[in-house]
């Protein structure tokens, strides 16, 4: 990956945001990241074939470097003999089986590594067991807009329910899934003034559902079919995101009246905007319906690989476009 410095961050901030990047060229075509694998196949794909080549302000790196530094500070300080902390595993997609690094050791040295098999990585924050209760917890960082919604996110729970796997196949129970969230923009003086704000910039997300194994392994089959169909294709032939993974945001057609800031009723999609139409009208002369176009925020704002997609240059960077004419 290539960084530019357009803030002119002085030289020891830019070694430190940069000095932990990984290349992901070089992760083993075998190896799927249980995140990565979540996440969109397009995505994964153009990321490994486009990596150098891939283009990002230093300062991007700041969110993700201040996460980083949260689960190093959290784990260093975790000394109860009854937690486990940052475990390495690998999900043998041929047997299902769990299997573990011990201490300094490395994958390819394991005696039961084989290049040919298909391995999930993931990496536990946090086990423990609390009055017999068996808890997996992972650390997440964010806004604060996330707290207040008060549901945690579904890449969450599922990420979640693949680590509860790899514990209960190595011998531990599970009684509870959660994330601690650490919100990076918390605000003493708005608790006050807004009931929902939280007290304290610290969230629990608790009592997530917990998958069935079978539920796992059905899910973890599905994503590897899908991101192992998208190696063999050429970067236009990957299937483009799908909405959830585009955090798209549908065009909205607001019914309005006249004199008045907000909607009266809101419509989603093409397909309701004959409804809006005629609930406008069924309303009276002094009522009108207004188009809010829709947003794929994160192939807007959030997306380095943009040169290399075709959803984002038929669809965001052409209206984009056409905008600016």
């Amino acid at each position: 990956m290539k960084y530019t410095n357009t803030h002119d961050l002085p030289k020891a901030v830019v070694e430190a945001l940069i000095g932990d990047d990984f290349d992901l060229s070089k992760v083993p075509a075998n190896i799927f990241w249980a995140t990565r694998l979540i996440n969109s196949p397009k995505i994964a794909q153009l990321e490994v074939r486009h990596w150098g080549e891939i283009e990002a302000d230093v300062s991007e790196k700041f969110s993700r470097v201040l996460g980083s530094a949260l689960h190093e500070y959290l784990q260093a300080k975790s000394n109860d003999a009854n937690r486990l902390s940052e475990e390495k595993a690998y999900i043998d997609t041929t047997s299902w089986a769990v299997r573990t690094l011990p201490l300094n050791g490395t994958l390819k040295t394991q005696p039961w590594y084989d290049a040919d098999v298909i391995y999930v990585s993931c990496r536990l924050d946090s086990y423990e067991e609390v009055e017999g209760r068996g808890i997996v917890d992972d650390y997440k960082t964010g806004k604060v807009w996330t707290a207040i919604d008060g549901v945690p996110k579904p890449d969450w729970v599922t990420q979640n329910n693949i680590y509860a796997y790899c514990l209960r196949k190595i011998g531990f129970k599970v009684d509870e899934i959660r994330n601690t969230y650490f919100i990076t923009d918390w605000a003493k003086t708005k608790v006050a003034t807004d009931h929902r704000y939280p007290k304290i910039p610290i969230v629990l997300f608790s009592n997530q559902p917990i998958w069935p194994d079978n539920q796992v392994v059905a899910y973890l089959e599905s994503r590897i079919k899908a991101h192992v169909a998208a190696m063999s294709l050429d970067d236009d032939q990957i299937p483009e995101c799908t909405c959830v993974e585009r955090w798209t945001k549908p065009t909205v057609y607001a019914v309005m009246k006249v004199g008045r800031k907000t909607s009266i009723k809101n419509y989603y999609g093409e397909d309701e905007k004959g409804l809006a139409e005629n609930y406008a009208a069924s309303l009276g002369t002094n009522h009108y319906v207004e188009k809010r176009p829709g947003s794929n925020p994160r192939c807007e704002s959030y997306c380095a690989l943009t040169r290399w997609c075709h959803f984002y240059k038929a669809n965001v960077g052409a209206s984009s476009q056409g905008a600016e004419e």
